[in-house]
């Protein structure tokens, strides 16, 4: 079994680096490989809404999106995390986002099908610095499910968000995050 997590916060030892290492850890107790990649290492561009992936069947530009690409198609467990900065993802973590659009197919009819294979599991995890976060941008919880869920296909997945890091010197003492390694841990 494998695991990928990807880091879209602009630092590689933030909070956002320490939720995702941490479930990182709990999967490979269980047996899982596993692999964290953070964005900011990375060279892509954004989607530039060609359309070519609907046609070629896969997305034409050609950068560090082309791996990650088989990577996520291969992985067993998805794990998306960022920050959130002025009410939302950061731009790094939302290009990605816009990216995955490579993974859809036109449907007849309308609509779309997803490219990616059916038994997949994933979990956004969002930190942020206010202690309502996760009142205040709840409805970012359902915009990745909607991507995730709804667009991807994606079916067994939950997200949640980590609030009031910026008063933590290290986000595992957050008891948010803490309530919810368990039901990380059930669903592996």
């Amino acid at each position: 079994m494998k695991m990928l997590a990807i880091n879209g916060s602009p630092r590689s030892n933030g909070h956002t680096a320490r939720a995702l290492d941490t479930f990182l850890a709990e999967a490979e107790a269980k047996g899982y490989d596993v692999e964290r990649i953070d964005l900011v290492d990375l060279n892509f561009s954004d989607c530039k809404g060609c359309r070519s992936c609907k046609t070629e069947g896969s997305c034409i530009i050609d950068d560090d999106m082309s791996s990650l690409y088989d990577k996520i198609a291969d992985t067993d467990h998805l794990i998306l995390g960022s920050p959130i900065y002025m009410g939302s993802e950061t731009g790094i973590f939302n290009c990605f986002i816009d990216r995955l659009y490579a993974f859809l197919q036109y449907k007849e009819g309308g609509g779309f099908n997803s490219r990616l294979p059916a038994d997949k599991s994933a979990t956004a995890i969002l930190v942020c610095g206010s202690p309502d976060g996760h009142i205040i941008y709840h409805y970012l919880t359902n915009r990745f499910t909607s991507i995730l869920k709804g667009l991807l296909g994606i079916e067994d997945f939950s997200a949640f968000i980590i609030p009031g890091t910026n008063r933590l010197d290290d986000v595992r003492e957050s008891v948010t995050f803490k309530q919810n390694i368990p039901a990380f841990i059930e669903r592996l």
